[in-house]
């Protein structure tokens, strides 16, 4: 059943037709940047009721809205659900919020129930607002199937991956949300440092969306995948200065890489520079960067089972001297970690760390 609200309770209501939904969306996420700022990713809502069904974020581009009423106020499909919820329920927002707090309620179970509901609304007395509601709809089902098609593809897995997150690892500190049209989006995880984990951790959520190729069968547990990289407590996430941003650059760029080039990115493999990598890893001595499971954090969070059964395996990269990286080419992987786990490196980014192949 519905929830009681202010917010869209009175007619008339306007069925939003489907070549505006982008551009809603563009007004609602406005409204947030000019209400809450440029930390608006950061912000929750205290006391979140819903926060089981609904993730207590203030936009995210997966909740399409769909009706509207005079006062600016939305009733969004929502297709990014928490833990417990529901793709497709109906959530309704408010369409100004005021900077300090807003509205974000769990409306519907269903789309059949919202429009049940509605439907009681409209009677006799108000036929009239019948050709507002239906107003400027031209789209046929089929259109609006084609679109939730390509949103089933772009952030696929983000509501598992940051349910997973937070169960495994704790709570999120903030979301970089990648807003690229298309089919792959990759968004970045904030995982603040604690007392229990001295380190803090940028987490992809995207490069999962579509597999990997591989060039053989049999690879259907490592066909989706994750980046991390573990940073300093006192490393500055939010700086624009390159020798701050490049973690936060090679995650977006390799998460990218397997799909944009038709291969595989897993355990083992390690991403050198054609460039100076002075210029590519700014103000660190290293030159490369190597693919390995995360063993530092907890082993129910390094892999992921889906709703529908696909499995997601998250790696880190660990940046390596130039003498490591020519350890590994020369005598294998094997021999690296034996030197990695004599000298006790660990995944988190070290500038001062020793180069554990130095002669």
């Amino acid at each position: 059943g519905g929830q009681e609200s202010e917010i869209l309770n009175q007619i008339p209501y306007r069925l939003i037709p489907l070549a505006e939904m982008v551009t809603v969306q563009a007004h609602l996420l406005a409204q947030v940047q000019q209400a809450f700022g440029e930390n608006w990713a950061d912000f929750r809502l205290d006391g979140f009721e819903d926060g089981d069904m609904v993730r207590n974020l203030l936009f995210h581009d997966k909740r399409l809205p769909i009706f509207q009423n005079d006062n600016d106020d939305y009733y969004c499909l929502d297709f990014a659900p928490a833990e417990a919820g529901r793709a497709g329920q109906v959530i309704a927002v408010r369409g100004e919020p005021d900077g300090e707090s807003t509205d974000l309620l769990l409306m519907f179970d269903t789309f059949d129930a919202c429009l049940e509901d509605i439907i009681e609304d409209l009677d006799n007395e108000a036929m009239q607002d019948m050709e507002s509601f239906f107003a400027h709809t031209g789209e046929t089902l089929q259109a609006l199937g084609e679109h939730l098609d390509e949103l089933d593809t772009a952030d696929l897995y983000d509501a598992e991956i940051g349910a997973h997150i937070e169960r495994t690892l704790g709570a999120i500190d903030g979301v970089l949300h990648d807003m690229t049209p298309g089919a792959l989006r990759v968004h970045v995880y904030h995982v603040a440092a604690d007392a229990g984990r001295p380190f803090q951790l940028l987490i992809t959520s995207g490069m999962s969306s579509l597999p990997m190729t591989f060039p053989d069968d049999g690879y259907e547990a490592l066909r989706r995948a994750e980046l991390l990289v573990m940073l300093p407590p006192d490393w500055n996430v939010r700086a624009q200065e390159d020798v701050s941003t490049w973690p936060m650059q090679w995650l977006k760029i390799l998460a990218r890489l397997p799909h944009e080039q038709h291969t595989w990115l897993g355990y083992g493999h390690t991403i050198t520079f054609s460039e100076d990598a002075t210029a590519t890893l700014p103000g660190t001595p290293f030159n490369s960067l190597l693919v390995l499971p995360p063993r530092t954090l907890p082993e129910d969070f390094v892999r992921l089972q889906t709703a529908d059964g696909e499995v997601i395996n998250f790696y880190a990269l660990v940046p390596l001297y130039p003498a490591e990286f020519a350890l590994k080419e020369r005598d294998g992987l094997e021999a690296l970690l034996t030197r990695f786990n004599a000298g006790h490196i660990t995944e988190c980014v070290d500038l001062s760390r020793v180069d554990c192949a130095a002669s």
